[in-house]
């Protein structure tokens, strides 16, 4: 058999296994009820201290991936005092992912840029 033959049967079998893997039907439901019970709990963890308000805001052409929040695909980072800290929460969605279920690590060095 040659390496043409043998890497389209390999590939035929990995798009197989992929298909075997992808969630079904009750899959799509419970993850949308997961993630509406984590919307909920995340509303208790919102820091409660003195909300700081973006100068930004109105100004023309502000688009900051990381704070605007008018930006659609941004984070929409908000910060709060916290005695002597300055503190935000933020919790990812999977299009955040670099690999399965692994923050991708330009969004990790996003956040941080945003809080210094």
């Amino acid at each position: 058999m040659n390496d043409s033959i043998k890497r389209e049967q390999s590939e035929l079998a990995y798009a197989a296994e992929r298909e075997n893997l992808r969630p079904k039907g009750n899959d799509s439901i419970k993850r949308e009820q997961s993630e509406l019970a984590y919307a909920a709990e995340r509303e208790n963890l919102r820091p409660k201290g003195k909300k700081i308000i973006n100068p930004w805001r109105n100004h023309e052409g502000y688009n900051c991936f990381g704070c605007s929040p008018d930006n659609p695909i941004g984070l929409h980072l908000e910060f709060y005092e916290d005695g002597d800290y300055i503190v935000s929460t933020w919790h990812p969605q999977h299009n955040y992912q670099g690999w399965v279920d692994t923050m991708h690590g330009g969004i990790l060095s996003t956040l941080i840029d945003e809080v210094c």
